[in-house]
């Protein structure tokens, strides 16, 4: 297995503890941020990775949704899956986010992230998985391509 890394990722996620990860690839990635190549075929499934302030970045402001919905749709083209993976619990994401040069909610509520989050499975297939840090993070990303490797095999 091999997991693939977008050039633009930031803080990439650590494969390296794993059993059956060969290694990283890191290169450009027309959607997400992580994939995975399994006996020389890549998986049409790719994980977005998201800081909670990434989340609000990218889904609670009207130019970055509509980015959002751009690579969205991308993916559809494609005929790949994408699943937004989010460095928060659900918990804490639903209690909203604190803009950190203020100190002060966004005007973007929790609540208001829920019901995006939700439209955007319901209308556009995108799922989402909650993850109280980076650890648990890599963990989920290799548990599913792992999976996807035990049902090629």
């Amino acid at each position: 297995m091999h997991i693939i890394t977008d050039t633009r990722e930031q803080k990439n996620l650590n494969f390296s503890r794993f059993i059956g990860v060969d290694n990283t690839i890191v290169r450009k990635l027309d959607v997400g941020d992580y994939g995975c190549i399994i006996n020389n075929v890549e998986i049409p499934i790719y994980f977005e990775r998201k800081s909670i302030a990434d989340l609000w970045g990218t889904l609670g402001t009207k130019f970055g949704f509509i980015r959002y919905l751009k690579e969205v749709e991308r993916a559809k083209e494609s005929g790949v899956e994408l699943i937004m993976i989010v460095e928060e619990s659900y918990n804490c994401m639903s209690s909203g986010f604190k803009i950190p040069s203020t100190r002060k909610l966004s005007m973007f509520s929790g609540q208001a992230m829920r019901s995006r989050l939700n439209s955007l499975y319901l209308l556009d297939g995108v799922r989402f998985i909650f993850c109280s840090n980076r650890n648990e993070m890599e963990m989920v990303i290799y548990d599913f391509f792992r999976a996807c490797e035990k049902e090629i095999l």
